[in-house]
């Protein structure tokens, strides 16, 4: 009975999924072919297009290649138009139909925040940098900040039955990047690096030009999708959850760093005091280290690794291009957030150890010349506001929120047999009280591997070496 419920489940998606797509991709594509930017002038090339044909059918997420936390389908759509004939392939990303994983994930908000920027806030921030630099579509950075996202065809908030219709980035030989640890080389770094720096300074030239148009229209349309950093009267299990697995993974970092007596004559003893200190109450630290500080608070991704990009290879296999996905968890904050989540999880440690100040003067020198050509002026005029070292002190400051979650997301999913290590094994009885919660989490951080631990190890003492609290 469950089986046939699910089949006509899908099969009323697919069936709505298919009319939607009739309905709305013409639109889009006699108005500048779903360009983020499309707005800014009057691009449409005057051909009416007509559908011919489309066919619909769920994706299984694994064989995607890359993460997704929405129902996901493909489509191939024959269209006519101006007397020729194109074909299309989409992907549709749905709201879960899945009721205990829509709650798991907060989808409600997740897909809210998504929808929300691909459908305004990204284009918005396009069209102003635009503008701002003159129209100059043509200009380096502009056209590179616009190409890191894949083409929006339709969205629909809709809570229940939403969709988002997007460039099918596979047909076009994009593909996920990095190894099964999670762990990309120096070319794909350095590349996702620039792609985030043009990215971040998107935010800085809206707020150079309007800060209070900046905050309406974009700061305050984002949701707290994630609610293990939300402050509640009354915690839930699945909050305390994520921030026990969190604190948890964070302390044995920090007690295998010493065990290992790795704090050679106390150098980092006081920070590690600190560290362990904050802790305590790891949804407080988190809210806190997610605290917006100006003049460089951006929006962030949010959730900014090689899961939510995906990247395209020139000839000799060096990756040429990258696209940045899933944008469903955004917060005004420390540019910082995103940096220090996407290094600590996809930089090996000994890339870190060897390039970090090119790493870092890549990012930075990407984000300077991407201002200066944005509000046309001259990378002088931007220090010191805008100068290194001012980022530099946000790492500092801010790095403590991406080690966080890079060391329980390492732990929990990197070169690890999934029957071992599962920090949701507690929910397969119902809601566990949380001294039931407390003993899940301690005995799947027992069962981490040698190597992983190895790895995190070496990311602690780098951030060890860079925080400051």
């Amino acid at each position: 009975m469950a089986d046939t419920s699910c089949n006509l489940q899908q099969g009323d998606s697919l069936k709505r999924i298919k009319q939607t797509i009739i309905a709305e991709v013409p639109a889009y594509l006699e108005f500048a072919g779903g360009n983020l930017i499309k707005d800014l002038e009057n691009d449409s090339d005057g051909i009416t297009y007509k559908i011919l044909d489309c066919s619909v059918k769920l994706v299984d997420p694994l064989q995607l290649g890359f993460h997704a936390a929405s129902d996901m389908y493909e489509a191939e759509i024959h269209i006519e138009g101006n007397n020729s004939k194109q074909v299309h392939s989409v992907m549709v990303k749905a709201v879960p139909s899945n009721a205990i994983l829509r709650s798991l994930q907060n989808s409600e908000d997740q897909f809210f925040n998504e929808s929300k920027m691909f459908s305004e806030i990204v284009p918005l921030l396009l069209q102003t940098c635009a503008k701002s630099s003159c129209g100059d579509r043509h200009s380096y950075n502009l056209s590179a900040v616009c190409d890191l996202f894949p083409k929006c065809y339709y969205v629909s908030p809709d809570p229940e039955n939403g969709m988002i219709i997007l460039q099918d980035l596979r047909t076009l030989g994009y593909k996920i990047g990095g190894d099964k640890t999670m762990v990309m080389d120096y070319d794909h770094i350095v590349l996702a690096l620039e792609g985030l720096a043009r990215f971040h300074a998107l935010s800085y030239v809206m707020k150079k030009n309007d800060f209070g148009r900046y905050e309406q229209r974009v700061v305050t349309q984002i949701r707290d999708a994630r609610r293990f950093v939300r402050k509640q009267a009354v915690s839930n299990s699945i909050t305390v959850g994520y921030s026990e697995f969190m604190r948890h993974t964070t302390m044995l970092a920090l007690d295998k760093f010493i065990e290992m007596k790795l704090d050679v004559g106390g150098l980092y003893t006081d920070k590690i005091i600190r560290v362990r200190q904050k802790i305590e109450d790891c949804s407080a630290l988190l809210r806190e280290l997610l605290a917006p500080e100006e003049p460089l608070a951006v929006l962030c991704h949010g959730d900014f690794n090689r899961n939510n990009m995906l990247f395209r290879y020139d000839s000799g296999g060096k990756p040429a291009e990258v696209k940045f996905l899933d944008f469903q968890n955004p917060f005004y904050a420390s540019p910082a957030i995103d940096l220090s989540f996407f290094l600590f999880v996809n930089a090996s440690p000994d890339l870190l150890g060897n390039c970090w100040d090119g790493l870092f003067s890549t990012y930075h020198q990407t984000l300077l010349d991407a201002l200066s050509e944005f509000l046309n002026c001259p990378q002088e005029d931007l220090l010191p506001e805008f100068g290194i070292e001012a980022f530099r002190n946000q790492f500092s400051k801010y790095s403590l929120y991406g080690f966080m979650l890079a060391t329980s997301f390492i732990i929990a999913s990197a070169d690890n047999d999934p029957s071992d290590v599962n920090p949701f094994e507690m929910y397969n009885n119902g809601i566990p009280t949380l001294q039931e919660m407390d003993i899940y989490v301690k005995e799947n951080v027992k069962l981490v591997k040698v190597g992983i631990i190895d790895r995190v190890l070496q990311l602690t003492q780098k951030l060890l070496d860079e925080i400051c609290l």
